[in-house]
């Protein structure tokens, strides 16, 4: 559930800054990456990945599917 919350939160930050990366070098890939290493076991340790989850799966799908049909 918080792996759908971080997902959720971050594509609206990417959705309000669009207009924004549009105009910079960056994309809102970035945001994504810069996201997933924040919240991954490396910097905060919130998101903590011990077993394949089928919901992480799908939700690791819908956003490579939202920022590749963005970008």
């Amino acid at each position: 559930m918080l792996a759908l919350l971080a997902f959720a939160v971050t594509l609206l930050i990417a959705v309000l800054l669009s207009s924004l990366a549009q105009r910079s070098v960056l994309s809102t890939a970035v945001l994504f990456l810069l996201a997933g290493c924040v919240l991954g076991e490396g910097v905060s340790g919130v998101l903590r990945i011990e077993a394949p989850d089928p919901a992480l799966s799908r939700f690791t799908e819908l956003a490579l599917f939202s920022v590749l049909f963005t970008d």
